[in-house]
């Protein structure tokens, strides 16, 4: 079971406290105080020899002041006829804000708990990322992520690294693109669109794919809804 978990679950439930969808990969920013984000997705993970696994989650976070924001995120994970669920506190602070002209810094921290068949819910594992952002021009962003994923369930620690960048194609629709990766696992590569359908509604899909002697793909949908 715990298949299910890590690579559609607990890598994703890992940002979900982040406004970048569809970027795994952190970005700097943080909601002001008294704002929300409700984010939903769906997701799907297809591995060469395996069952297809499905996955959704949703989440509200919103700013508290003091440059932090929380968020809240409940997911689940199915395959061959097993489940998981998820449930996820995090949250991100400022450390430096460089607006559109310089870079900013965050950190972004959080844990995540699971239950799994008849198992009571269980702390699983814990994240805390450095966060860079720097704008390099009117339209393209850069975004790097380092940081410690620790597994409590597996009872080690590992490093987690994300690069990415997005680029403006036009003022409601911007392209993704980045590589991330942890531990000695390959890493995965991945792309993705964001369309702003109006001011508090944004629209996002991705494709992540991970090679190897098992190919996998993630493929993402997801809603965002700001107020």
């Amino acid at each position: 079971m715990s298949k299910i978990v890590v690579p559609a679950l607990l890598l994703g439930l890992a940002s979900l406290t982040h406004a970048a969808r569809p970027l795994t990969t952190e970005d700097a920013g943080v909601l002001a105080a008294h704002a929300c984000e409700w984010d939903s997705s769906v997701a799907q993970l297809r591995t060469r020899g395996s069952a297809t696994q499905n996955a959704w989650s949703t989440q509200i976070g919103c700013g508290i002041g003091f440059d932090t924001q929380v968020a809240l995120a409940y997911s689940g994970a199915e395959s061959d006829g097993e489940h998981a669920y998820g449930l996820t506190l995090g949250g991100k602070t400022g450390l430096a804000d460089g607006g559109d002209a310089t870079a900013s810094w965050a950190v972004a921290w959080g844990a995540t708990f699971v239950r799994q068949g008849d198992l009571p819910l269980y702390w699983d594992a814990a994240y805390l990322n450095l966060v860079f952002s720097k704008p390099l021009s009117e339209s393209l962003t850069l975004h790097a992520n380092f940081g410690w994923l620790h597994s409590h369930v597996e009872h080690h620690d590992r490093a987690t690294w994300n690069l990415a960048g997005e680029y403006a194609l036009t003022p409601q629709l911007d392209a993704t693109a980045e590589i991330y990766g942890y531990g000695s696992q390959r890493p995965w590569l991945a792309a993705g669109l964001r369309l702003a359908a109006s001011q508090s509604i944004s629209l996002n899909a991705s494709y992540a794919l991970q090679r190897g002697r098992e190919r996998t793909g993630l493929l993402t949908l997801g809603l965002v809804f700001a107020f």
